[in-house]
C-alpha cells in the first residue's frame, strides 16, 4: 500500500532527524554568541547576517532546520539554522545576538537544544506519488 509506505518513510525521517514519535530529543551542549561586528556580512545560506535577528549556525544541520534552544534559566527560543559554524572544538551552535538577548546569555553558554523541524525530514514525509505509465 502506498499510504503505509509514506507513513513508514515519515517515521524513519523523524528518527533520522533526531526526533522520536513522542517529540524532540534534547541534548545539552556549549554554544557561542556571534560577534556584532559580523552584522551585515554574508551567511552560508545566502541572506545577510543580522545580529538583532534570532538565527543559528551549525556545522551540519540543513539550512532552515528549526531548533529550540533553552538556556539554564529556562528561557527558550526557536530559531532557524542559517549559517555554518562554529568551527571551534567543543561548541555546537553559534547564536545570533537576538537569540542570546532573548535567552539572557552571553559568552559560551551551556544550552539545551531540540530539533523541532528539519527540511530533509519533510521531504521524505511529503514525497510525491509517482505516475504510472
Amino acid at each position: 500500500m502506498h499510504v503505509s509506505r509514506y507513513v513508514a518513510l515519515a517515521l524513519f525521517a523523524l528518527v533520522i532527524s533526531g526526533m522520536s514519535a513522542g517529540g524532540a530529543r534534547a541534548q545539552i551542549v556549549t554554544a557561542s554568541v556571534y560577534s556584532a561586528r559580523l552584522d551585515g556580512g554574508p551567511t552560508a545560506s545566502g541572506p545577510r547576517y543580522r545580529h538583532a535577528a534570532c538565527t543559528l549556525a551549525h556545522k551540519t544541520l540543513p539550512f532552515g532546520t528549526r531548533v529550540q534552544i533553552t538556556s539554564a534559566s529556562g528561557r527558550s527560543v526557536v530559531a532557524p539554522v542559517t549559517d555554518r559554524g562554529p568551527f571551534v572544538r567543543g561548541r555546537v551552535f553559534d547564536l545570533s545576538g537576538g537569540c542570546a538577548r532573548q535567552l539572557g546569555v552571553s559568552g559560551l553558554p551551556r544550552v539545551r537544544y531540540a530539533i523541532m523541524f528539519s527540511p530533509g525530514a519533510a521531504s521524505y514525509a511529503y514525497a510525491p506519488k509517482r505516475k504510472r505509465h
